[in-house]
């Protein structure tokens, strides 16, 4: 809970995300899941950390998003 909480904080000003919350991966190990939804490119995949605290992230991205638009500079 600690890690979901710490998660939201850091990536609260990222966007395209929906929900942050815990989850589980293939292996059954629990990890930090990242829900994106429109507005979620390229900048913010690179904002997502690997872990928080000891979990690993885990950006569940919807196949309709992909691949990931580039955010042209202004």
């Amino acid at each position: 809970a600690q890690a979901v909480e710490e998660a939201i904080a850091l990536l609260a000003e990222v966007g395209g995300i929906v929900r942050i919350g815990p989850g589980r991966n293939e292996n059954d190990e629990p990890v930090v899941l990242v829900l994106t939804g429109r507005g979620f490119g390229e900048k913010s995949f690179k904002l997502v950390p690997d872990k928080v605290r000891r979990f690993p992230t885990l950006a569940v991205i919807p196949y309709d998003l992909l691949p990931l638009k580039r955010e042209r500079l202004l």
